[in-house]
């Protein structure tokens, strides 16, 4: 039969690399600690400097070929946070995750 009541945990927009590091560790700790059954991430995973329309605010936007590269690393470091993510649920059994796009 399932509990009646889940804990989970709800991690707000991250905007990877320009995450706290010490939170994010903290964070990460936590999972392990309180073994969520849930696992909530709202969204806004990575920054995605490399396509933000900002940096083109006042000129043209370069060919795709051009910005690739940089979409490339946005993609591999933002990865990685999210494997750092899925070990701690796999260390804490936690079976059931959600990641919204934002």
């Amino acid at each position: 039969m399932k509990a009646a009541t889940q804990v989970a945990i709800v991690f707000p927009d991250t905007h990877i690399p320009l995450h706290d590091k010490r939170a994010w560790k903290c964070a990460l700790k936590a999972i392990e600690v309180v073994k969520p059954d849930i696992f909530v991430h709202l969204g806004d995973v990575g920054e995605w400097g490399s396509v933000s329309h900002w940096q083109y605010k006042r000129k043209s936007r370069p060919p795709l070929e051009y910005i690739l590269p940089s979409v490339d690393i946005d993609f591999r470091l933002v990865n990685r946070y999210l494997d750092n993510i899925d070990d701690a649920l796999k260390r804490a059994d936690c079976k059931r995750t959600i990641i919204t796009q934002g």
